[in-house]
């Protein structure tokens, strides 16, 4: 077992390694470290914050159920399978966020009857979702929105 004196020694000198790093040259610190960090974030928390600003739809699917059925005389449960309809939020594909020079992008599928100012409206509810300072959203083309992230006042 190593020593733990220096097992925190070691600890301390790499936090105080990567505030350095941080402070002394922000961009590539960005780019290896903060920028993957929030990429994972962002991909895991999109079905939530989807459906918490409202960008999701409730669609039709078929679902294999098990629902219990009448009980029997030995007191077992008996349970009946089938297939039956339910209604399942569905969230806007997301593409692979990509770093930019203060935050980073991504561009989304949009739903059949979403437009650009559904995302618009929910912009300000998305950067509080996701911690970052201000999210603009534009549309290069039918059906995708692109939106862009800022970790940080850029002036």
């Amino acid at each position: 077992m190593p020593d733990p004196l220096l097992l925190l020694t070691v600890l301390a000198a790499t936090a105080a390694g990567l505030w350095a790093w941080r402070r002394f040259h922000y961009p590539s610190f960005w780019l290896a470290v903060g920028f993957p960090l929030m990429a994972l974030s962002v991909r895991a928390s999109w079905r939530r914050v989807a459906l918490g600003c409202g960008l999701t739809k409730k669609r039709q699917r078929w679902w294999f159920t098990l629902t219990p059925g009448a009980v029997a005389s030995t007191g077992l449960v008996k349970v009946r399978r089938r297939f039956q309809r339910v209604a399942v939020d569905t969230k806007p594909f997301m593409w692979l966020p990509l770093p930019t020079r203060y935050g980073w992008r991504v561009t989304l599928w949009t739903l059949e009857g979403q437009i650009p100012d559904d995302y618009a409206d929910a912009a300000e509810r998305l950067a509080h979702s996701w911690g970052v300072h201000a999210v603009r959203v534009s549309s290069p083309r039918p059906g995708r929105v692109v939106l862009m992230a800022t970790m940080r006042d850029p002036s």
